[in-house]
């Protein structure tokens, strides 16, 4: 080796030297903390936890939201028609269970007429008819074959009538609660429906079970057409409602 290398060699060998007594003489002498110190940092650690695990549960909220909306089945276009028809079906059958006892239709002619003056809404023509048809019905609530067929098609008009103008469903609430206080359910509240009395016959009760499982058809109906679209729903950002996807 000559000596240019030499003298190189010897001047890199001398600045590595300088560099590291340099940073040696940066470092500040390592102390031991204290035993109030470390308690200190221990706080400060468990606080930071603390604050970190609220913070993210909004965030853990969403995570779950997305992770069961990943795995539910959602509606094709087609099913979504058909699911939103048979919420239709049903809500329509609802109000047909209702007049499916003639006896107790005067009842309803009065609350219809009650509630939907208050709306306003002008009450259908086939409240009327069905008012003339029920007054010829015998003990058992039966009416005539001829009467009946009539009786049915305007029931299935009325019926499809008022699903959509019972918007609130207020209308067939109130209709419910008339017809099954004809029974003595709901005593607490004030008789507004009529004065004419029905007699509580097994007709009666069979009439207001075929009620109660058409309102529960309908709910159950419903329910699943919604649950079927809530993939379709977004949450808050505080993970605590959801809306409508943009």
């Amino acid at each position: 080796m000559d000596k240019h290398s030499d003298a190189t060699s010897t001047t890199a060998e001398s600045t590595v030297e300088e560099a590291a007594v340099t940073a040696e003489e940066s470092f500040e002498p390592f102390e031991e903390p204290t035993g109030a110190q470390l308690a200190e940092a221990q706080r400060d650690l468990e606080r930071s936890l603390r604050d970190l695990k609220n913070k993210s549960s909004g965030d853990s909220t969403l995570s779950r939201y997305f992770r069961e909306m990943a795995n539910h089945p959602v509606l094709t276009p087609t099913q979504e028609v058909e699911a939103a028809k048979e919420v239709e079906r049903l809500e329509i059958g609802y109000w047909a269970s209702l007049f499916a006892y003639a006896p107790a239709f005067e009842t309803l002619a009065v609350v219809l007429e009650k509630v939907m003056a208050e709306v306003p809404v002008e009450v259908p023509a086939e409240v009327a008819a069905m008012r003339k048809l029920a007054r010829t019905a015998n003990k058992q609530g039966k009416l005539q074959k001829k009467t009946q067929e009539k009786w049915d098609e305007l029931s299935g008009e009325l019926s499809a009538k008022l699903r959509v103008l019972d918007t609130d469903r207020i209308f067939v609430d109130q209709s419910d609660r008339a017809v099954h206080r004809l029974a003595g359910e709901f005593a607490d509240e004030l008789d507004v429906v009529s004065d004419d009395s029905v007699e509580i016959t097994k007709q009666l009760r069979v009439f207001l079970a075929v009620v109660d499982r058409a309102r529960v058809a309908q709910q159950v109906g419903k329910n699943r057409f919604v649950t079927a679209n809530l993939a379709w729903w977004c949450p808050s950002r505080d993970g605590t409602t959801v809306a409508a996807c943009p």
